[in-house]
């Protein structure tokens, strides 16, 4: 994905937006609580109660907060666990953690509790891969002997400084997090990244254009970030697509529209299936996702599901193609990584 970042920030809040070809791609903002509890917080929790039935726990947090850890029953009552935030957490829910912490930037990431040296299997040259092994090798020298380092994708073209810079920084954090793992008390050892650092780190090929309080006015964003926020959007002659957040789901509505030409129905399903993605993305939207498309041959089905896969390749949210139901219709599972839209639109 290449095109143009354009930063904002106001006050202590950061929102980053990706414009490829004019058109918002998508959309990243700070909660408006701050990143002390945004995806990729890492806490020392103190496990409460193992859930049999779940097969997980509760354990604490800071504040008060509750977080739900997937896989911690061997934990004891009262065991200090390092933890990192997971996905967003609904009103009212526990806070998803897992016990799987990772530090990512743009070249590396480190893992805590996987020893050893990886390669993102996207690089393909075997020349590379061996300079890239032995560079990471005096890279972690020192590294604790818990850590592991993957390097990604973005490292096949990426120069020495630049690797290790990020190295370091992911290394870093790690040995911040281990030497905070003890304690009889829970307490945040980092914070979640920022809208502006997410970015940098996940839009590859995008040029940073900061700004301070004009560049979503002067880039026309807002007004694209307002037609977001609605649930009509009209996607080829007529056609139109209802995207509705429910507490449940999120349903989606798919219409021919006065459009009654043969074929019709094929053509609103696959601009539907094109377009959906970056619309999820863009409202921050997850979980489990209906789509009701329009009326169309069984025949067809497999070229909307292409068409709907290909959407999603370079998608940067986990989502899975759950498949058709025996009512007719779609079903996707998507993760809760980002706040929803109608959530955290600045005031």
């Amino acid at each position: 994905m290449s095109g143009r970042v354009v930063l904002e920030r106001l006050g202590e809040r950061e929102m980053a937006a990706l414009l490829v070809g004019g058109e918002l791609e998508d959309f990243l903002i700070d909660p408006a609580s701050g990143t002390d509890f945004a995806q990729g917080a890492v806490f020392r929790a103190i496990v409460d109660r193992a859930l049999k039935v779940r097969g997980g726990a509760i354990a604490r947090l800071p504040s008060g907060r509750k977080a739900f850890v997937k896989g911690a029953g061997v934990c004891a009552a009262g065991a200090s666990i390092l933890v990192q935030i997971s996905s967003y957490a609904e009103s009212g829910k526990a806070m998803p953690v897992t016990l799987n912490v990772r530090f990512k930037r743009r070249y590396a990431v480190a893992v805590l509790e996987r020893p050893g040296i990886n390669l993102s299997r996207s690089i393909q040259s075997p020349d590379r891969r061996v300079y890239l092994a032995s560079l990471a090798e005096r890279l972690c020298r020192d590294a604790p002997h818990n850590v592991g380092v993957i390097l990604r994708s973005a490292c096949a073209d990426a120069c020495d400084g630049e690797i290790a810079s990020d190295v370091r920084t992911v290394l870093g954090n790690a040995e911040k997090a281990l030497a905070g793992a003890s304690g009889k008390s829970p307490e945040m050892l980092l914070p979640g990244p920022r809208a502006g650092e997410i970015a940098q780190r996940d839009w590859k090929g995008a040029a940073l254009a900061d700004s301070d309080g004009a560049g979503f006015e002067e880039s026309g964003i807002w007004d694209m970030l307002h037609d977001v926020r609605g649930e009509r959007f009209e996607i080829q002659r007529g056609a139109t697509m209802y995207v509705q957040e429910t507490r449940a789901l999120v349903a989606v509505d798919v219409n021919t529209g006065s459009d009654t030409s043969p074929g019709s129905s094929l053509k609103a399903n696959l601009a539907a299936a094109r377009e959906l993605p970056r619309l999820l993305r863009l409202k921050g939207l997850g979980g489990q996702i209906v789509i009701d498309f329009a009326p169309s041959p069984k025949n067809s089905r497999d070229s909307i599901v292409d068409a709907l896969r290909n959407s999603l390749s370079n998608d940067p949210v986990d989502t899975s193609l759950a498949g058709w139901t025996p009512l007719g219709n779609f079903e996707l599972q998507r993760k809760r990584s980002r706040y929803p839209l109608s959530e955290a639109w600045p005031e």
